[in-house]
């Protein structure tokens, strides 16, 4: 099993009839050939992968893959997500592949965070930290299988641009004060200065003149 870093997500279809999703690049041990192999004995020389690209005199391979090699259809892999794979060679042609593509941590690219905040039996809402409306998910979307959801868990995630609404995926529960709300005073814009001292308070009693307040238009 090897822990590497998806690359590039697309969707042709190849010769063989198949959808190619995009490539998965791994980093490998120029010595020993590490990583280049097939089978579950090969493993990659580290756990978690930056970004091979970004790391100038390592050595990385490029391995193509279609959407029957990932495991979980349900979670869609993008750009920068870190997987873990089986390398697998055509009979035929000898070419390597990867394959039975699991995701292990999504990229940080486009991730939100926000705290859940109502529970039904299979889905439930999110208070997000920097949308004003609730967004929706369903329990099949949270990451960990093992995972249980609560309310007032801390979570992030993925937006789905659905056809009826936007929702919650690939959701991953985070340590309790991951997430930060801005409180945002009320603002508004003065419309109208000061007048003229009047004897004709606004409000209260007193026999002192008093200056017409400012005019303040509130933005809610």
């Amino acid at each position: 099993v090897l822990d590497s870093l998806l690359t590039k997500a697309k969707s042709k279809r190849n010769s063989t009839g198949s959808h190619e999703l995009g490539n998965i690049e791994y980093i490998i041990d120029e010595h020993s050939g590490t990583g280049t192999g097939t089978g579950m004995s090969q493993s990659a020389p580290v756990s978690r992968l930056t970004s091979p690209i970004n790391n100038p005199g390592v050595l990385t391979r490029t391995l193509s893959f279609s959407n029957n090699d990932v495991a979980d259809p349900r979670y869609e892999l993008l750009p920068g997500d870190e997987v873990e794979f089986k390398i697998a060679m055509h009979n035929r042609t000898r070419a390597k592949s990867a394959t039975e593509i699991t995701l292990i941590v999504p990229s940080p690219i486009g991730r939100e965070r926000g705290i859940v905040t109502v529970l039904k039996q299979q889905y439930g809402f999110i208070k997000c930290e920097s949308r004003q409306d609730p967004l929706f998910f369903h329990f099949s979307e949270v990451l960990d299988p093992n995972a249980t959801i609560h309310v007032g868990n801390e979570v992030e995630f993925n937006i789905n641009h659905g056809k009826d609404q936007l929702s919650a995926s690939r959701l991953t529960i985070l340590p309790a004060g991951s997430v930060h709300f801005n409180a945002i005073d009320l603002q508004g814009t003065v419309i109208q200065e000061p007048g003229a001292r009047s004897s004709n308070p606004f409000w209260g009693k007193t026999d002192q003149p008093q200056a017409a307040p400012y005019l303040l238009l509130l933005i809610m």
